[in-house]
Formats: C-alpha cells, structure tokens, sequence
C-alpha cells in the first residue's frame, strides 16, 4: 500500500536562515516574507524591533535576531530586504546590521548603501537607530536624511497581549468534587468544569498536597455531566471498589454522600453526610435526578452519591435553598448515554466488593477515588519543600513567574539546539501554569520531536482559547494527517482554505485526505490549485507533484504521471519518494532497468533519512523488477526485505517464487572501494578525497576538510545541485544524500586546524569508469567548479 511522505509543519515556526557573503554585500538565501512571519509568529521572545517594518526611503525590512551556527544571537538583529524600489536593491539581501547599546531605546547600527544604479561601490554607514514607540523607529543618515520605519506586523496589540499573557489578572478560581469511573477517569458536574481554563485534581490517595493536571474529555451540557481524564504522567489510575449502578433505586433507599463543600471555611478533608433518596424525580419533576434528604453544600457539585450497599448511583448536581436537607443527584443511566457517545469505548464498573463492609469501610475504601476538583488554579508539583516534604504551596503570581522562566529557558535551550531539553522546560511550564503561550511553545517542540500526540494535546488547547486559531488549524491538519486521521485533518485544512485559498499547504493536506478517503478526482483539483502558484508563492512542490503523478498512475494515465513525476524531480533529486514513484511508474510500464535504477536511489537516500514511508514499496518493485530479469536470487533477498518493513504485499510474492530456483551463489550485486583515489588538479588545499566506494546502488565520495583559512572558524557545505559526471558515459548523477555535511545555504562550522570527514552520495557509476568529475553546480558564482577525480592509475 502507498505511504505519504509529509512532514509536519515546522516551518511554521522558526526557519532560520543562515546568511552568506557575495562581493556585493550579505544575503540570506531563498528568504521571503513567509519565512519572516513564520518566525515571527512562532517566537514568544521577540524584542521589540523585531517585525516587518516599513520605510520612509522605500524599503520593507525584516528585522530579526542576528544567527550563528549555534542559533539566534541575544541583542543583534539584521535586516533583511523582502521589497524594494530602490535601483541595486534585491530582495532576500541584508541592508544592515543593529546591536543594542546600553541606552534605553537606542541601538547602533550599521547601514548599507550602494553608490551605483548596478548595485556595486558597496559602503556603510554607523549610525544610531532610536525606538520612539512600539510602531515607530528613526534614523539619520549621514547626509542628514532622516528615515522612518513603521511598523507593519506583527499587530503591537497582538504582541502585548502576549507578552503579557503570563502577568494577567489571574481567572476566578472554584473548586467542586468529582469520583472515579474508570482507570484514570472521573465523573462531575458540567457547571463545574463549564468556563474553566485549567483543570487539577487532588486528594487522591487522601493526599491532598499534590495536584494532577486534568481534562475535560465528555460533556452533557443539558443533563450537568462531565467526563474528565486525569492526564498526568505521575498518575497509574484508580483501584475502584464500589459499583456502579445504571438502574433506577427506591424511594426510601439509605444513602450518603462524600464530598468537598466550603473548602474556604470546612477545610479540604473529605466530608461525609447521609439520608434517603426522598423522590425519584428532582427539581420541578425533574426526571434524570433523585431528591435526596443528605444534606449537601456549594462544593459538593459532582461528588458522589453511594447507596448503602456502597454502589455508585447518582452525582450530586444542586441542593434547594428554600428547603432544609433537600438535594438533587443525576441518576447513572444519563452517565451511561454520555460515555457511550464516547468514540473510545469506556467500560463502568459494576463489579461490588466492599457490599458486605460497615459504613466506615465503606467510606475508607471509596475516598481514594472522591477527588477534590480545581478550576483556574495550577498544578503545586513545584510547590516549595524540604527534606520533610511539601511546607506550603506557592502564590499564583509565583507559579506565573516560573513558568515564564521556564518557558524563557525552553526557548533558550532550543536556539542553542537543546531539543529536548527546551522541551522539558516546556513540558514543566505548562504543568506548573497552563497557558496558550507555554503550550504553543510545547507543541511546536513536540513536533520537532515527532510527538504527534502531545502536538495535538496542546495545539487543541490553544484552539479551545482562541490563540493564534489559524495557525493552529494547520497544524492541527497537519499533525492528524500524521496519525490517519484524514477525516480530522480534513476538516481542519478546510478551515485553512475557507480564510487563505492561497495555502499551498492546507491544499496539499486535503488532497492527501481526500485521496485516502477515495476521493480521488478531488485529490487530483486540490493538488493542481496548489502547483499553479509554483514559481509565484515559495513552497517545496516536489511532494505535491510526487502525489498528483501517483493519483495518475493509479488513474493508468502513464503519461501525465511521468510529465508529473518528473517535475518532482527537478525540484529536489533528494526525494527518496519521488524516485520511488518513478520506479514503479517504470515497473508498471515494463522498464525494469529503469525501474531498479530508480529504486536503487530511492533506496539509498531511505538510509540517509531518519525514517521514511516508501522503501518498503521501494524494494518490493526492485525485487519485482529483477525476478522480470531473471535475477531471483535478488528478488527473493529485496521481497524479503520489503516483507520486514511491512508491505504485506511482499509476503504474496514471495510465495510465488520457487526457492529450488535460487542459486544463492549467484549475487548480481557488487562493491568496490577505491582506497587511494587521486584528483587530477587540486586547487582546494584544505579539502582531500579519501575514498570512492562504488555499489549497485550508489557512488559514496568520502571527503576530508581541514580549516587552514586565515580566520579561527571555517565551514564546508554543498549544494543540492551537485552532480558528477561519469567519465565513461558522460551521464550527470545527482546528489541522493550526504552524511555530516549541510545542504546549502546551512554549513557545518569547523575551528582552525582541525579536521572533518563527510560523504556525498550519487547514483551509481558504471563499473568500468576509472574517472569522474565532481561538480558542485553549474551555477554558483563561487565554490569547486570541477573536481577531477581518477579511481585507478
């Protein structure tokens, strides 16, 4: 079966773009105004200069933090060009640098100017930018000119709210009571949780000194019910002994109630009350409650109501105030409708154990499952304690504080490329004070983990509080897409195109879902909508044109599946996908060379990859294409292989070989290393070639750089257009992968003196090649024009 390749969308968030030299100036490469509000949008520690501004002198910049090898740089900014009207000003180049001074509002700055319409007599200017206020910034040239910069995103009232998300009036806190219906679900009242922001509970065990975090999971708004998770990792769920009983019990039954009312003036204790069920209809007649006679407070909403068997059989909804001992529970049959609308099937518990015991047992051996429920409060896990355990919780204003610590240092930690460090800091930030912020931050970490789950918990969390709701509704599609669920993903990229038809993303999603959902020929809409703007709007189409070729393939349209595929090529020769999709288009059409060519690169660049979705198909058409060319020994080894990795498919096929056919010893596979190649001219004194190891799938180039440049730092990097050039059939074989060397415009940093090793890997050669040449690309100003390369003398 076809596997997608997607990858979740990280460029929402921080793309940070490395910048390179030219004669000219500086420049960061590819840079647009998409990748500026991306990383805009997904900062939650930018200063104040940082945004789109405009000009006065006919410039829209990009203000940022500055970037090294190890991140973004505290207190420098660059500026980046993304529109100009100015003669021998581009686009994507950097027309100055700032550093902040110690003078509030002042920073230094140095400003480029060019002297000719061609854009050549590089020069700059030193002098001091000054912040008047959140929309407006000035400088004075140094002929006396001076230039004004306003403010165009992100929106000033958008940016305080945020930054001040962490230091509002805290919300209004209640608390109510809530039981254990299942291993880490509770049951309360809808009006207890309704308009809560967060949700803790405590008390289980009968300890009431830590909080677990908490969620809402089910509701029923008209009947006041409430299913909450206890999602906290520290929690293994709930040892419940009572039974819960859905059947309609007596008039006259005895009950009693345990709960958490007034904690303010009665304390946090449990608190016990019993009585009979005195109706079986509550309020006004009322026929989903009991009136009971136990007489019930404000806090105990949503506790238990027990019969003297000890079976659960009601939740406490109300008391009435105009009468003495009369309260209101809502009958367990409502509860069953409720989970059984569930979409994960909740199983209640009617086994009793404790029937026989005396009330007191009773109640000792049901407390551990009546939990104490919070509203707007935050998590005391990071309470302060000693030796002796918790000495008191902290103030909200101090939770706050130290989540935004954490949430500072999670960010910290990420642009100094502490992954999973900043993650925990996240994670701690948004246990100790949840907030759209903190989760936001979590969310997109987790995705750079690959934590789909935990992306969907908070990104759904930051939906529910209206925080950034465009964004999260491509992520969101995104991450469900990830997890199969196209019907979710579905719908949430169509929210995406209801308010941008121009998202090449939110396209390509729904086309996705819309093809597994067998929804093919509106796949095939989505994905042309989405290639139209190739060329206008920066996007990778490479995959997009991969999928629009596979529809037609399915489709037996060879034809424009091959136009389609091809053009997935010339964008990236680096997409294991599109090779795989091409080899099977070939396969299909009878090119079995062809087809174990393409699965040979396709195959090659799935070992590069952390993980991908299609060398599974990918050695089941190899080994399909070799045992066409009677290569069965090589069939039956690539069937297995595709077996292992879990196409079904493979296990089919393997069946129809006949093993008594196979010579084992008859391996059409081959392996040479060139230990000692030498380069017929070699002008790059700091970069050597240790080996050229040539299989039947590949051509590995092993380099060594060494740093003997006149500065304390070098760098290497390459191209995604290198090639080489076979010397024997002249054919051009593009990069497949590299391992410890970036792609462009990213570069891999090396300190003076020191040595670095790194491998380029390319189709394979011919076997009877003695030399190749190596070509970083055909249109870079600068770097390795040729690199001659003989394999034997």
């Amino acid at each position: 079966m076809r596997q997608y390749l997607f990858f979740l969308l990280l460029f929402l968030f921080n793309p940070v773009l490395g910048q390179k030299s030219e004669r000219q100036g500086w420049y960061v490469k590819d840079y647009s105004e998409k990748y500026a509000r991306a990383y805009f949008d997904s900062s939650n520690s930018l200063d104040k200069i940082e945004g789109i501004w405009q000009s006065t002198d006919g410039f829209k910049y990009a203000i940022e933090k500055n970037v090294s090898s190890a991140g973004r740089i505290k207190n420098k900014y660059r500026i980046i060009i993304l529109e100009s009207s100015v003669n021998g000003w581009e686009p994507t180049e950097i027309k100055g640098f700032i550093d902040y001074v110690s003078i509030n509002d002042v920073y230094s700055m140095k400003y480029y100017t060019k002297a000719s319409y061609d854009g050549s007599n590089l020069s700059s200017e030193n002098v001091f930018l000054v912040f008047e206020n959140p929309l407006l910034m000035s400088f004075q040239r140094l002929d006396g000119v001076k230039i004004s910069l306003v403010k165009l995103y992100p929106k000033v009232s958008k940016s305080k709210e945020e930054q001040n998300s962490f230091y509002s009036t805290p919300a209004p806190q209640w608390t109510g009571s809530c039981v254990a219906i299942g291993n880490k679900l509770v049951v309360t009242n809808y009006h207890v949780v309704e308009n809560a922001n967060n949700l803790v509970v405590s008390g289980i065990n009968g300890d009431q000194s830590v909080d677990y975090a908490a969620e809402v999971v089910l509701t029923d708004k008209f009947n006041d019910l409430a299913v909450v998770k206890v999602k906290d990792y520290r929690f293994n769920g709930f040892n419940i002994k009572y039974g819960i009983k859905k059947s309609v019990s007596d008039i006259g039954t005895n009950v009693f109630v345990l709960g958490y009312p007034l904690t303010s003036t009665m304390g946090d204790d449990i608190k016990l009350t019993t009585g009979v069920i005195s109706s079986k209809t509550g309020f006004q007649g009322d026929v989903s409650q009991y009136q009971i006679s136990a007489p019930v407070q404000p806090g105990n909403s949503g506790g238990p109501l027990f019969d003297d068997m000890g079976n659960l059989i009601g939740i406490v909804s109300a008391k009435h105030r105009g009468a003495e001992n009369v309260g209101y529970a809502i009958k367990l049959s409502y509860l069953q409708n409720l989970v059984d609308s569930s979409n994960e099937p909740i199983e209640l518990n009617t086994f009793n154990s404790i029937s026989s015991l005396p009330l007191p047992e009773k109640v000792k051996a049901i407390s551990p499952c009546v939990l104490l429920i919070k509203a707007n409060t935050v998590n005391n896990s990071y309470s302060k304690r000693n030796e002796g355990g918790y000495i008191g919780r902290e103030s909200t204003e101090e939770r706050m504080s130290k989540a935004q610590s954490l949430l500072d240092s999670a960010n910290e930690k990420y642009q100094n490329g502490d992954v999973d460090g900043a993650y925990v800091d996240a994670c701690k930030s948004v246990e100790i004070y949840p907030n759209p912020v903190n989760h936001f931050r979590k969310g997109y970490l987790a995705s750079v983990l690959d934590s789909i789950d935990s992306v969907i918990e908070s990104i759904e969390y930051c939906l529910r509080h209206n925080h950034r709701t465009e964004v999260c509704y491509e992520i969101l599609s995104s991450a469900y897409v990830s997890k199969g669920n196209w019907e979710k993903a579905l719908e949430f990229s169509e929210k995406v195109i209801e308010n941008d038809r121009k998202n090449i993303t939110a396209l390509e999603i729904s086309g996705i879902c819309k093809s597994e959902l067998g929804r093919k020929d509106d796949a095939i809409s989505d994905y042309i909508k989405a290639i139209r703007f190739d060329g206008v709007i920066d996007y990778n189409y490479a995959n997009i044109y991969n999928n629009l070729a596979y529809e037609y393939m399915k489709k037996s349209n060879y034809t424009k599946a091959k136009e389609y595929i091809d053009k997935s090529i010339q964008h990236s020769h680096m997409y294991g996908n599109a090779w795989d999709t091409y080899g099977e288009l070939n396969y299909r059409l009878g090119n079995y060379d062809q087809c174990i060519d393409c699965m040979n690169k396709s195959i090659t660049i799935s070992k590069l990859v952390k993980k991908d979705s299609w060398s599974g198909n990918s050695f089941l058409y190899r080994g399909l294409a070799r045992k066409k060319i009677g290569d069965v020994y090589g069939a039956y080894t690539d069937l297995e292989i595709s077996l292992k990795k879990g196409n079904e498919e493979a296990s089919f096929e393997l069946e129809k070989i006949d093993k008594s056919t196979i010579d084992y010893n008859k391996d059409e596979s081959y392996n040479k290393m060139f230990a000692t190649p030498s380069l017929r001219k070699n002008d790059h004194q700091n970069l050597s070639i240790k080996g050229v190891e040539v299989s039947s799938e590949c051509t590995a180039i092993y380099f060594q750089y060494t740093n003997v440049a006149n500065s304390p730092y070098g760098y290497y990097t390459i191209n995604k257009d290198a090639y080489i050039r076979d010397k024997k059939t002249g054919k051009k074989l593009y990069l497949l992968g590299t391992e410890n060397c970036r792609i462009s415009p990213l570069v891999t940093n090396i300190r003076l003196g020191e040595t670095a090793s790194f491998v380029l890997y390319f189709p394979s050669i011919s076997q009877k090649t003695n030399e190749i040449d190596f070509i970083e690309s055909d249109t870079l100003k600068d770097g390795w024009k040729v690199l001659g390369i003989k394999l034997k003398k």
